[in-house]
């Protein structure tokens, strides 16, 4: 099935659908990037990605800049210092 770009606003954002970032081809990727010059931000749901599957999916755009630092210091996974996490989810560590 093709994958599917469908705008969110008329000013910024699309949902693309129809995609498995984890197993990406080059067309496909090419069709996410000029979707990504058209609407500027992108929403993908469902993907499961792996840490590995991140970066390589984000660095088809280019060279990552290092993620910024947290008022806790720099929030990264174990061993992936170019990932940066955001997220609203308290766990035991608060």
């Amino acid at each position: 099935m093709a994958i599917t770009v469908t705008p969110l606003t008329p000013a910024v954002g699309a949902e693309i659908g129809n995609v498995n970032l984890a197993a990406l081809g080059a067309a496909e990727f090419a069709q996410i990037e000029t979707a990504w010059h058209r609407h500027s931000v992108l929403l993908f749901r469902g993907q499961t990605l792996s840490d590995d599957d991140l970066l390589a999916f984000s660095r088809r755009f280019g060279e990552l800049d290092p993620p910024p630092n947290q008022e806790r210091g720099r929030q990264s996974p174990p061993g992936y210092p170019d990932i940066y996490v955001v997220s609203n989810v308290l766990d035991d560590k608060g």
